[in-house]
Parts: C-alpha cells; structure tokens; sequence
C-alpha cells in the first residue's frame, strides 16, 4: 500500500462548492484524484491522507471508495458531507495532530518530498516499494522535516497533485 500525506496549512471548515480555493479544496481534489485514478480505474493500492490545520484528518481509501468520481466538484462534496456527518465508504474523518499522524504511519520507507533531497533515480538506502509513505505540502509549503527521509522528484517545487501524479508512475516503473 503507498501512502500520501498532504499538510495543509489551511483549515477543514465548512466551504462552498462554487468557491473550491477559498480553503484549497482545489488542491485536495487534484491531489485525490493524481493519487487514485487510472483510466477507467481506481488504483486499490493507494490511500491518501490530509492533515488540516485545524488537525482534521481525512483519509481516502482507494480500494474502499464507492461512488466518487474523478471531477473536483465531486470529490469535494464528498468532504463537504463528511462534514456534516454524512459516513461512506472508504473515507474516514478524524482528528489528531501532525506529529502523531507521521508516528501511526511509520514505515522504514518514509519520506517528506523535498527540493534538497536525494534525487529519487540516486536513492539507493533501499527500494521505493508499494509500502512507502510520502509526505507533502500544500501550496505554503512544510516549515519542518519532521526528522524524515529527504526525497526530492527534480530539480523545481512542484504541485503536490504532480508530484504525487510522478511517484505512481516511479512506483509504476515507468522510469526503471
């Protein structure tokens, strides 16, 4: 299973579908959707997690979701009615903070993407596996390493949603 945490420095708060950047709920939708859709399919091997400042945790399941499609509006207003209490498949709301998050989803493969870290074809410490964890920000970027493997996909900062998008398809084998 890969794993993707996305720290947002934005809270998860009550939002209009009309108004998706007022709270980036833009950028979570593309970032669900470069991290679950294939064409024509779902990739069930793949769980994505947001960390909101407020400390609301969403976790998207991609071999448990039902329903949702791959559109910003849509995806957005399955978090709409988590908020309000609404439960499907697949998706889970908590709370708990960002450190204990990191502590719950340790693996030996963790790492926070970064444009200092060790170039992703160079690392050799051990293998880029389906059980790697990959930690990211939001458009403010991370202010801490949180003491975890330094990764970097290139030589820019990129979208979230693109560097998510590239390590399916490294962890894919398209770039063996």
């Amino acid at each position: 299973m890969t794993i993707f945490i996305v720290k947002l420095n934005h809270e998860l708060k009550d939002f209009q579908l009309n108004n998706l950047p007022e709270n980036r709920m833009d950028l979570v939708a593309r970032c669900v959707n470069s991290a679950l859709w294939l064409d024509h399919d779902i990739r069930r091997n793949v769980e994505v997690l947001f960390h909101f400042s407020n400390n609301k945790i969403v976790r998207i399941k991609g071999g448990d979701i039902r329903q949702m499609r791959p559109d910003e509006r849509n995806i957005t207003s399955f978090f709409k009615h988590i908020l309000n209490g609404k439960r499907y498949p697949g998706i889970e709301l908590t709370e708990m903070n960002f450190e204990d998050l990191l502590k719950l989803e340790k693996t030996e493969e963790m790492f926070i993407l970064e444009k200092e870290g060790i170039d992703i074809t160079k690392y050799t410490h051990g293998n880029l596996t389906q059980g790697a964890v990959f930690v990211l920000g939001d458009d403010v970027g991370l202010s801490n390493d949180y003491g975890l493997k330094k990764l970097r996909i290139g030589p820019e900062s990129y979208l979230a949603s693109h560097c998510i998008s590239f390590l399916n398809m490294y962890m894919d084998g398209l770039y063996d």
